[in-house]
């Protein structure tokens, strides 16, 4: 019994600890903007993988809250009427179980007053880096590259420098390092754009700005950063898959950096892998991998169902079709018909151009041996429906409400076009759209 206890109480401790709930209370005073139609979202890092978060009632310019906190460090995130979106980081310097903050809220920047100097180092580097980013993005294709690699340059030295301040934590320290990487990596990548010049005219040597990822980001802190994981997903270089995931976990120990990049690498792998090639030596090579490195084996599920794309393959089993009148739609009933089918959405602008062409194409169509179905991939049901009726779609007119047979064909972009065989097999991956002159002579070859 003492034994049973035991083992409760540190159970009871533990789920404590895990599940730790901070009061937060406080007020934003608004300058130059309006404070009303705000929302307030306040969240403790970090948060990979939860559902988002629910908007905090302001009354009166006043809040209050209860705040998973799974560590120290919050976001606290204002999103204005008028759809400006604030972001800033919070850290609970003595961990308080109550927190009180005091917001300033202009039409550039929210403020959070503090007295300690965590947050004030915080607060010093967020304002570093909206100034710089600013500058690079509204004067940066009048500025010479050198200019450039100096601004980016400063970054990584105002966060050594602010990182050095008396009383300032190593969490925060650190913190700061990864944000400062992050924010010089995702600036470089887009100089080209900036500067309206292509990466080889410009030349630049990435690593003068930035030393290995794994230096800097291969901590706990990283995962506190949305954009961590595709800057070590981009480190790995352009090797072979097997070289990727042998460089990911010789150099990085964060077990969620690892899960999290080899996520990126595996559908990286699956979404470009030509199944129509070597299937069978590429879903080897996958289970080898994931069996080297103990991945989940849903990975293995997602390439197996992106064996549809092979010409010959059946119409998957797992699609459930819908038709405008809320009916479960059975694809067996098209056999006997090839059946040239349009993956569309009410969404879609370039879908929007194709389909003028297909209402054409079907009206004009001689071949009895084709069926033609415009095939939704909306989740929003009444949408799609409000679409058909507004542009007088005829014909056969279904839904894909989880987006399954996108999934299963590895389509990623719309409009895209297939052709399945009288036998319920595919026949034209990719097949041509409406609007090809060339489709008209493709149809009539089908008998």
């Amino acid at each position: 019994m003492k034994l049973i206890l035991t083992i409760m109480f540190f159970a009871l401790v533990s789920l404590e600890a895990h599940a730790k709930v901070v009061t937060i209370t406080g007020e934003i005073t608004c300058k130059d903007t309006s404070c009303n139609d705000l929302k307030l979202y306040i969240f403790g890092l970090p948060r990979m993988g939860e559902a988002s978060p629910l908007p905090i009632e302001v009354i009166d310019n006043r809040f209050s809250a209860q705040v998973d906190a799974p560590g120290r460090f919050f976001s606290v995130m204002i999103i204005t009427g008028g759809g400006m979106q604030h972001i800033v980081p919070y850290y609970n310097h003595d961990d308080s179980a109550t927190i009180h903050m005091s917001m300033t809220l202009d039409q550039s920047s929210l403020n959070i007053q503090a007295s300690d100097v965590d947050n004030q180092v915080l607060g010093a580097f967020r304002a570093k880096v909206n100034d710089s980013s600013r500058l690079l993005w509204t004067d940066g294709k009048d500025m010479s590259i050198e200019q450039i690699m100096s601004l980016l340059t400063d970054l990584n030295t105002t966060a050594d420098s602010l990182g050095g301040t008396q009383g300032c934590s190593a969490e925060v320290r650190q913190y700061i390092k990864v944000w400062a990487y992050n924010t010089v990596h995702d600036l470089y990548e887009n100089i080209p754009y900036i500067v309206e010049k292509s990466s080889e005219e410009l030349s630049i040597d990435r690593s003068t700005l930035l030393p290995p990822a794994y230096t800097i980001l291969d901590n706990e802190i990283s995962q506190y950063f949305h954009n961590t994981s595709r800057v070590v997903f981009l480190s790995l270089g352009k090797g072979s898959l097997d070289d990727k995931f042998q460089t990911l976990y010789q150099s990085y120990n964060s077990p969620d950096l690892r899960l999290r990049a080899a996520d990126m690498l595996l559908h990286e792998f699956i979404s470009k892998f030509n199944y129509k090639v070597d299937y069978e030596k590429g879903l080897s090579r996958l289970e080898e991998i994931v069996s080297k490195y103990d991945l989940d084996k849903k990975y293995l599920e997602e390439f197996k169902k992106r064996k549809a794309t092979v010409i010959g393959n059946p119409f998957p089993e797992n699609v459930v079709l819908t038709d405008i009148n809320g009916k479960r739609f059975d694809f067996n009933t098209f056999r006997g018909k090839y059946v040239y089918i349009d993956l569309w959405a009410s969404w879609c602008g370039p879908c929007m151009k194709e389909i003028p062409h297909m209402k054409r194409l079907e009206k004009e169509n001689t071949n009895k041996d084709i069926v033609f179905l415009s095939l939704s991939i909306d989740t929003d049901e009444k949408a799609w429906k409000n679409k058909v009726k507004s542009l007088d779609l005829k014909g056969h007119q279904v839904i894909d409400l989880k987006n399954e047979l996108p999934k299963a064909l590895n389509v990623s972009g719309i409009p895209f076009f297939v052709v399945y065989d009288k036998e319920g097999k595919l026949y034209e991956y990719n097949a041509p759209r409406p609007s090809d002159p060339n489709i008209k002579e493709f149809l009539e070859s089908l008998h």
